[in-house]
């Protein structure tokens, strides 16, 4: 009998910088600059930004988002994992669950989060965070370089579909956001 392949989930963030510094509900944030970006600074971990942050969790197979929010740039991503979890937990039923895989960056390295997913099944597959007597290191899971179907997808977002052009004060006008993720899933579905 073959074994069902499993359904694969990638949750990340993204930075969305503000048009004004007149927002008052954006937050300093911090993101890790790309390749590129960080060849031209001196800094080489990470870079300071004015905004909000989109946290995702999408199909990895299909790169269709299952699970969005924004918040202040300065929330860490950890924090809004329940929140996305949750979500999908409602949208899925738990026999979908079987099987499956959570791809995460180091910043989802937390105990409560493996713990959570070890409650209901599923496998996590998140980088290390190397932190006191640990190494970063990234898991030898095959299907570990499907995360970045999330990364395509918010390069989608910001470059086609307008999300890095964003021209709203306040996150209540952040619904700018969302349009981008519609145009997103009208374009590519």
């Amino acid at each position: 009998m073959k074994e069902r392949q499993a359904r694969l989930f990638a949750i990340d963030s993204t930075d969305i910088p503000v048009f004004s510094f007149k927002d008052k509900d954006a937050k300093f944030g911090h993101r890790t600059p790309s390749k590129k970006e960080q060849n031209l600074t001196k800094d080489k971990e990470k870079a300071n930004f004015y905004g909000y942050k989109l946290y995702v969790i999408t199909d990895a197979e299909t790169e269709f988002p299952v699970a969005v929010t924004i918040a202040p740039a300065n929330r860490h991503d950890k924090k809004f994992f329940h929140l996305l979890y949750n979500k999908i937990k409602q949208l899925f039923r738990i026999s979908l669950f079987d099987n499956a895989k959570l791809l995460a960056d180091a910043a989802y390295d937390a105990t409560g989060i493996y713990k959570e997913l070890h409650y209901d099944g599923i496998k996590p597959v998140i980088a290390t965070n190397g932190r006191r007597f640990r190494k970063s290191s990234v898991p030898k899971d095959k299907d570990y370089g499907k995360r970045w179907a999330v990364e395509r997808l918010f390069s989608r977002l910001k470059e086609v579909s307008g999300l890095a052009k964003n021209r709203f004060i306040g996150i209540g006008k952040m619904v700018h956001a969302y349009a981008c993720l519609i145009a997103y899933i009208i374009k590519y579905r």
